[in-house]
């Protein structure tokens, strides 16, 4: 097959939903097919697969305004569109346009939909968010999404051509090479925590009352997406550290090899977030063996099972009652690495992606009306991220947070 995955990777933050898309182009390379990955900068995360058989077989395509054509003879059977809330129409016209120019069909990644986001999280959403996801299924689309659970909101969602629409979910993989390469011989008083200070459903701040107790001679370790954490952050870091007895360290942008470090030395992992699309860390948790804790979402039941400690949804006091029960050593590990392996590794997830693409290819789901859009048309909208940019920086600025 030829495949063509478009996404958007944003400068100096480190984004899941990057990272599923970015997986999915060396899946889908592992798997023996032709792919392009169409972006505006290098991911991030890049050289974290350079070790693979066929990293170098995927054909980089950087641009900055996706204007980009494919020749009149140059077919695609698919084109897989990563959405974000961040993009302007731009990205959605000429990445579809892209498709219907190479008569390929066109797939969207759906990492959220704003019913199901809106029915779980405390912090709404406005659905006009979703515009242009939903837009897509006009010409045709594969909603692909990362678990059953986001596909039955899906199912509910994107209902406005409901001939031209099909729905099906595709575990993403993880970066199990570079885990397995990795070996500690046991595990030590660390406790790894996943920030993200700018989206409150993550659940950053309800860690200052889970970790509200005696933690002396732990090492506390914060991973963030994003280059710098804000000043205020620390300074209560430092003060509970002061009055519990825990060192901790900050680690930002850090590099798969790093991370699967840090979770195989972790002896526990805390994921308060109150939603997720679909979770990686839970998942990469099992998969080195640390036991993890998390609020009670049914989409990471549905894909941890029984591997992880489910904690009351959006109640920190029970995760911080079921964190002192795991320092004194109340759940077993047990084999979480083996309940995982079928989601977590990387071999597998792409030899099922590959099984479900082809499964598709006799599918036709173009809708034949649906007309290209202008290349060159006058939009404001480069204007308009900027200006958003720079009041996003000032307001973080503002609150004490690093630009």
């Amino acid at each position: 097959m030829k495949i063509a995955i478009t996404a958007i990777m944003p400068k100096g933050i480190y984004s899941g939903g990057r990272y599923h898309a970015y997986i999915m182009a060396e899946c889908l390379a592992h798997a023996g097919n032709e792919v392009t990955f169409i972006t505006n900068a290098l991911p991030v995360f890049y050289d974290d697969f350079k070790n693979y058989p066929s990293h170098m077989e995927i054909e980089i395509l950087l641009t900055e305004n996706f204007n980009v054509c494919p020749g009149s003879n140059d077919k695609y059977d698919y084109v897989i569109l990563a959405p974000t809330h961040e993009a302007g129409t731009l990205f959605y016209d000429r990445s579809i346009r892209f498709a219907l120019k190479s008569k390929a069909k066109l797939i969207m990644l759906n990492f959220e939909s704003a019913n199901w986001f809106n029915s779980i999280s405390p912090w709404k959403k406005k659905e006009s968010k979703w515009k242009q996801w939903k837009n897509c299924c006009k010409y045709g689309c594969l909603v692909l999404s990362s678990a059953k659970e986001s596909m039955k909101y899906a199912k509910q969602f994107y209902i406005d051509y409901k001939k031209y629409t099909r729905f099906d979910y595709w575990y993403p993989a993880i970066n199990s090479f570079v885990a397995d390469n990795i070996s500690i011989k046991e595990k030590e008083n660390r406790i790894l925590i996943f920030i993200r200070l700018r989206d409150k459903h993550k659940g950053t701040l309800d860690i200052f009352e889970i970790i509200n107790q005696k933690l002396d001679g732990y090492v506390l370790v914060f991973i963030s997406g994003t280059e710098k954490v804000g000043n205020y952050f620390t300074e209560k870091l430092d003060d509970y550290a002061n009055r519990h007895g825990f060192r901790y360290e900050i680690k930002t942008m850090v590099t798969d090899e790093e991370k699967f470090i840090e979770l195989k030395k972790a002896k526990l992992v805390l994921f308060p977030s109150y939603f997720e699309g679909y979770g990686y860390p839970p998942v990469e948790a099992q998969y080195c063996e640390s036991l993890c804790l998390v609020y009670d979402l049914p989409v990471l039941r549905e894909v941890n099972k029984s591997g992880i400690i489910y904690c009351e949804y959006g109640n920190p006091s029970d995760m911080k009652k079921k964190l002192e029960q795991a320092l004194t050593g109340e759940f077993e590990t047990g084999e979480i690495k083996e309940n995982i392996s079928g989601k977590g590794n990387f071999y597998k997830r792409a030899g099922e992606l590959n099984k479900l693409l082809a499964s598709y290819l006799d599918d036709d789901w173009r809708n034949p009306e649906a007309k290209l859009m202008p290349s060159n048309r006058i939009t404001l909208e480069p204007l308009y991220r900027k200006l958003k940019e720079y009041y996003l920086r000032l307001g973080r600025l503002i609150n004490g947070q690093a630009s």
